[in-house]
């Protein structure tokens, strides 16, 4: 297990489980590895409250980006006919 590349996180709810709590190191096969609020999976951010905020945040802004380099190439294409 490479401890620079594997992450923890703690979901709760914002009623229960403040994180002051909970350990914010998690001990496995020899290695520490520090809990932490967000973390990427397969493209979806995760938040530790689940609300997927980050995730459409990271979406719209990606869209965005890409909109504008269309945008600025608008010119250079031609609908066919």
């Amino acid at each position: 297990m490479n401890p620079d590349k594997s992450e923890v996180i703690y979901f709760r709810t914002r009623q229960h489980l403040p994180i002051s709590e909970l350990s914010q190191t998690v001990a496995i096969a020899d290695s520490s590895i520090t809990a932490t609020d967000r973390l990427k999976v397969l493209g979806v951010v995760l938040d530790s409250f689940l609300t997927f905020n980050d995730h459409v945040l990271n979406t719209v802004r990606n869209y965005n980006f890409h909109l504008r380099v269309l945008l600025h190439i608008r010119s250079l294409v031609t609908i066919g006919e």
